[in-house]
Formats: structure tokens, C-alpha cells, sequence
């Protein structure tokens, strides 16, 4: 059975999602690790095959991969990681790309990451959705009428945190 292999790259944490490409035989797995701005290409391949293996899945049964990077010093790392362990061309996703309409000034500026979480809300959840996600920062984003609007990016918890331990 085909699998589809899910990468979002963010600042603090990599998750893996692995899923059927068989709708009959959906199954979501997911695997964080901490996001190391200096991983080289072997470690990928390594941390990759490892996951695969911890799921009892061949990297021959991935058929396409899809990234949403926020951290392009790693991007190399893992297109060539990803393609040496299991022969396939990863597709990292640009904004533009992400099948939502934006409402916003400068479209540049919003990561993809953010629009990934505004899509997926959207499809899951319906035309109006307010999506949240903690990492090194906290993202609040709005859908209405299917329309991403914008939203606020705020010190995530751990960075507050350390941020009032250091001045505190």
C-alpha cells in the first residue's frame, strides 16, 4: 500500500505524518523530533529510516513527500536526505501553492506553515475556523467564508518563559 509522508519543519519541533494514500485505509501516524538548524544529510536519512522502522514501514511504500518548511537552512538537507533514503523528489510547499484565497496586504509574509494549518481547518472544519498553533511562537489565524484574513504571532510558551526567567 502507497504512503504519503507529511513533513512540517517548524523552529522547535520536525513532525512526521505518514498516512494511505487509500482513503479504505486511512491511518494518521505522527513523530516530532527537535529541530536541529545544523542536521546534515545523513542524519535525515538516518532519522527518517528510523521512523519508517519504528512504524514497520519499507521507505519503498512512500510514494510522495510533502514539506512545509519555516527554516530554509534545512531544506537541502532534506530534499537530498529524503530523496537518498527513499528515491523520492520531496515537494516543498510555497503559500501560493496552498489552495485558500488570501485576504492580505503582503502574502509574502505569511509562512507556509500558517497556511497549511488554515487550509487543513478549513477542509475539516468549515468556512470559519480560528486555528492555533504553539511552537517557538503561538499563531492565531482566521478563516471566514473559506477566506484566510490574516492573524497575530505571538512568543510561544517556552520562549515567554525563558524570556521572564532571564530578565526576571
Amino acid at each position: 500500500m502507497k504512503k504519503i509522508l507529511c513533513i512540517d519543519i517548524g523552529n522547535s519541533n520536525i513532525v512526521f505524518g505518514i498516512s494511505s494514500l487509500d482513503p479504505k485505509d486511512f491511518k494518521f501516524l505522527h513523530f516530532r523530533l527537535n529541530t536541529n538548524h545544523f542536521i546534515t544529510i545523513d542524519e535525515v536519512s538516518l532519522n527518517l529510516f528510523n521512523i519508517l522502522n519504528y512504524f514497520s514501514i519499507k521507505p519503498k511504500e512512500i510514494s510522495k513527500v510533502v514539506i512545509s518548511s519555516v527554516v530554509p537552512e534545512v531544506d537541502v538537507q532534506f530534499n537530498y536526505g529524503i530523496n537518498n533514503l527513499i528515491g523520492v523528489e520531496p515537494k516543498f510547499i510555497k503559500p501560493h501553492e496552498i489552495p485558500i484565497k488570501v485576504n492580505y496586504k503582503n502574502f509574502l509574509e505569511i509562512g507556509s506553515d500558517r497556511l497549511v494549518d488554515a487550509y487543513a481547518s478549513k477542509v475539516l472544519y468549515g468556512d470559519n475556523c480560528i486555528v492555533v498553533d504553539t511552537g517557538t511562537a503561538t499563531t492565531v489565524d482566521v478563516v471566514i467564508n473559506g477566506v484566510y484574513e490574516g492573524g497575530v504571532i505571538m512568543p510561544g510558551i517556552q520562549t515567554s518563559l525563558y524570556a521572564i526567567f532571564q530578565k526576571a
